[in-house]
C-alpha cells in the first residue's frame, strides 16, 4: 500500500511573467466551470436565465418604504401637510398632493406650521422702510352743539370747532383716547366762565386758542380727564382678570387651545415669538384678540398692516421679517394698554 504522501496530486506549476499567466488561468478555470454547469443542465444558450440588456429597468413600484406611502399613511391619520411645506417641492409627490388638495378648501393662517414653512424663495423688502399708519378712528359728539353732531375723526372735529365755535384746542390728538370726556369737560367749563378768561384770542380773527402750555385750566382739565379714564380702565381690567381671563382660548397662530389668557400669551411668546409687551398691562383683551384675528383672516400683517394674497404668503412675510409683534408706532392699539 502506498504512503499517503504519494496519493496527493501534484500542484500545477506556477507560470512566470507579470501576472498574465495567473489571470488567464483563473479566467479559463471560471469559463470551464460555467461551461460544464451549462452542459449538465442543457444547452447554455437555451437556459432559463434572462439575458442581459443594455436598456434601463422600469421605475420600481410604490412600496411601503418610500415617501409617498408614508405621506398616504400620515394622511390617513389626519397629519396635515401645508401648501407651503418643503415636501411639496418633491416632484415625485406632486400628483399625490394635487389629488388631496382638490377636496380641501383654502388653507387658513392657523393651519400652517412654522417649522415646516419654506421661506427660501421669499423676497424680503427693506426693513428700514417707514410704515405710515392711518389715524385712530374715533366717534365723538360735539358738546358745544345743541344737536350734538357726531364726527369720526379728531381732524373733522377740530375743523368744526374752529369754523362753527371759533375754538382751537392745541394738541387735540393727544387726547384722542378720551376725546369725548375732554370735549364734554370744556363744554361745561365754558358755560360757567368767559372764554376770554381761559383762552388767547387770535389777532387775525375772532378765534380763541386754548393751549395747555399757557392755560392752567386746560392742564387741570386734561389731568382730571386722564385720571377718570385711568380709574375706569383699572376697574375694567380687574373685572376681566376675575372673569374672561380664566376662560380657554385658541391660539392665533395654531390650533392649540390654551387654558386661560396667561397660558395663551405665554404659548404665543414661546412657540411663535409673538411679542405684545407686558400682558399684565392689557385691557379689553377680548376686543384686542378679535381685532388681531380679523387682521389675520384678511391676510393682513398685524405689525405693518400690509395685505397679502394668501395665508401662506402672509406667514412667510411675518416669519421672514419677524413681524410677530405689535408696532409701538400704531396708535390704534393704545386703548388696549394701561
Amino acid at each position: 500500500m502506498a504512503d499517503d504522501w504519494q496519493t496527493v496530486p501534484n500542484k500545477p506549476a506556477r507560470t512566470t511573467g507579470r501576472g498574465r499567466g495567473r489571470g488567464r488561468g483563473r479566467d479559463n478555470q471560471f469559463r470551464s466551470s460555467s461551461r460544464t454547469t451549462a452542459q449538465t443542465d442543457g444547452n447554455w444558450r437555451s437556459s432559463t436565465q434572462p439575458s442581459r440588456s443594455r436598456s434601463r429597468a422600469p421605475a420600481p413600484a410604490i412600496s411601503p418604504n418610500n415617501d409617498q406611502f408614508k405621506l398616504q399613511t400620515s394622511n390617513m391619520f389626519e397629519l396635515h401637510v401645508g401648501r407651503s411645506s418643503r415636501a411639496r417641492k418633491n416632484e415625485a409627490l406632486r400628483d399625490f398632493f394635487e389629488a388631496n388638495d382638490e377636496s380641501d378648501g383654502e388653507e387658513t393662517f392657523d393651519a400652517i406650521d412654522d417649522n415646516d414653512l419654506d421661506v427660501s424663495d421669499y423676497e424680503s423688502e427693506d426693513d428700514n422702510e417707514a410704515t405710515e399708519f392711518p389715524p385712530v378712528p374715533v366717534s365723538v359728539e360735539c358738546a358745544f352743539c345743541a344737536d350734538r353732531v357726531r364726527f369720526e375723526s379728531a381732524v373733522e372735529l377740530s375743523k368744526h370747532l374752529k369754523t362753527e365755535h371759533q375754538l382751537v384746542f392745541k394738541n387735540l390728538g393727544h387726547m384722542v383716547l378720551f376725546l369725548q370726556r375732554y370735549v364734554d369737560a370744556w363744554a361745561r367749563e365754558l358755560k360757567a366762565v368767559d372764554v376770554a378768561s381761559v383762552a388767547v384770542k387770535d389777532a387775525d380773527g375772532p378765534v380763541y386758542h386754548i393751549d395747555a402750555s399757557v392755560c392752567d385750566r386746560d392742564r387741570e382739565i386734561r389731568a382730571s380727564v386722564q385720571k377718570e379714564e385711568l380709574d375706569e380702565v383699572l376697574r375694567l381690567q380687574s373685572e376681566e382678570r376675575r372673569g374672561v381671563a380664566q376662560e380657554p382660548r385658541k391660539c392665533l397662530f395654531c390650533k392649540l387651545v390654551c387654558t386661560d389668557r396667561a397660558d395663551l400669551f405665554r404659548h404665543g411668546y414661546r412657540e411663535h415669538s409673538f411679542n405684545i409687551g407686558l400682558p399684565d398691562n392689557l385691557v379689553r383683551v377680548n376686543e384686542f384678540l378679535a381685532l388681531l384675528t380679523s387682521r389675520l383672516n384678511a391676510q393682513q400683517c398685524v405689525y405693518c398692516e400690509k395685505t397679502f394674497t394668501s395665508a401662506a404668503v402672509l406667514r412667510k412675510h411675518m416669519r421672514k421679517k419677524k413681524h410677530f409683534k405689535i408696532s409701538s408706532h400704531n396708535r390704534l392699539y393704545d386703548r388696549f394698554y394701561v
